[in-house]
């Protein structure tokens, strides 16, 4: 996670997930798609890496309109071996693993909403278009806390979207 109320660009290291694909309303699916994998995790892995990573594989520099299909992944690993977890283990549900990206990244403390998300995008969308960066894949959003526990306006999460490119500048950008 990069520093909170930045912009920066970073490497992200490749993970292995458990991921679910849900289509609905964009502002509450991916509550739907989390419990499925929550479920799947606790049977077969024991216990969850944190974040959760919410994809949005049809974005195309407009916001999803509802009905929208999302990827939720619940990152186990970056270490793991996907071939020794069982696939197909419940309704829609595969391991997934995740290539190391070149990602745009702005971490925030504040509620999981579809709004804040946004607000972070437009954030990330103006650097991108600063430095003349091209993006190669849908945003992604990363849930950090845990909401058992953490009240929505202590939660930190990030927004990123991949970009083509090398080696990360870890510089921030406020």
């Amino acid at each position: 996670m990069g520093e909170l109320d930045s912009v920066m660009v970073k490497e992200q290291p490749a993970y292995v997930a458990i991921e679910s694909e849900v289509t609905g309303p964009v502002e509450t699916i991916w509550e739907k798609a989390y419990r499925q994998d929550a479920r799947y995790v606790a049977e077969v892995h024991g216990e969850q890496g944190w974040p959760v990573v919410v994809l949005y594989p049809e974005w195309e520099n407009k916001p999803p309109t509802s009905p929208s299909r999302i990827l939720v992944q619940l990152v186990l690993s970056t270490e793991i071996n996907p071939d020794k977890l069982p696939d197909g283990r419940g309704e829609g549900l595969k391991v997934t693993a995740m290539p190391a990206a070149t990602v745009v990244g702005c971490a925030y403390r504040g509620a999981y909403t579809f709004e804040n998300f946004k607000k972070a995008l437009a954030r990330i969308e103006e650097y991108i278009k600063q430095k003349d960066l091209k993006p190669v894949g849908p945003p992604r959003h990363l849930y950090f806390s845990n909401t058992a526990w953490t009240p929505a306006f202590m939660r930190v999460s990030e927004v990123e979207v991949p970009i083509a490119g090398g080696a990360a500048d870890t510089t921030s950008h406020p």
